[in-house]
């Protein structure tokens, strides 16, 4: 009678220890899954982190056109002026009328990033009334032009094949973009593109000017 009363005793202890084992096993494996869940969310924020990057265009702007539509992707509006600055590696400055009546002007890198450079204001920049009569005869050219910035651009290359470096509209800011283009020929081209008809007029290459302008000082120098 004793000794089953032992046995019995001996089970029971048996099945406790069981019982309190199995409960630890479980326990750990919960604290394991803890662990992996702290990895996981930690590895999320990480991840979240690194994706915030500035705005970028898909691909980086090679050309004027490119750049024209990473700027206009920031800010819809009409392009006034682009221009590409190698000595910045590469770098396309742009500058929009967007359509909430701001100007903006914008810096493309080679990497296609987008950046605000300045000139972010309103219908008025400042108290000067001929920066006021120039503003708004920019904005009026702009409104009124049928041919854009891009257009100018890609008729002038149907002119004379190569690289536009720059459009930007005439210092009148009346019925022509000013292109310049990089010919296959190694020389800068100077156009004149209509705003209205998109009529291409060659005004000469960048070395004629200077030719010209040597001459200038030669005859000043005479007098």
């Amino acid at each position: 009678m004793k000794r089953n009363l032992v046995i019995a005793a001996v089970t029971a202890a048996a099945l406790v220890g069981g019982g309190t084992y199995t409960a630890v096993a479980v326990g750990g494996e919960g604290r394991d899954d803890d662990r992996g869940t702290t990895r996981v969310a930690d590895d999320r924020s990480r991840t979240t982190t690194t994706a915030s990057t500035p705005t970028t265009a898909a691909g980086a702007p090679g050309t004027a056109n490119e750049a024209a539509a990473a700027a206009l992707a920031k800010y819809p509006g009409a392009v006034a002026s682009l221009e590409r600055d190698d000595d910045r590696g590469s770098v396309w400055e742009v500058e929009v009328l967007g359509e909430d009546g701001r100007w903006h002007e914008l810096r493309i890198d080679a990497a296609g990033t987008v950046r605000a450079d300045g000139r972010q204001d309103d219908n008025s920049r400042d108290d000067d009334r001929d920066d006021d009569r120039e503003d708004l005869a920019e904005r009026a050219a702009l409104r009124a032009a049928t041919v854009d910035a891009q257009e100018a651009a890609k008729a002038a290359l149907a002119s004379v094949p190569g690289t536009v470096t720059s459009v930007d509209l005439d210092d009148d800011h009346t019925s022509a973009w000013d292109v310049d283009v990089r010919g296959e020929d190694g020389r800068t081209h100077e156009l004149t593109v209509h705003t209205r008809t998109g009529k291409v007029t060659p005004a000469g290459t960048t070395e004629d000017r200077h030719d010209r302008d040597n001459r200038d000082d030669d005859h000043g120098d005479d007098d």
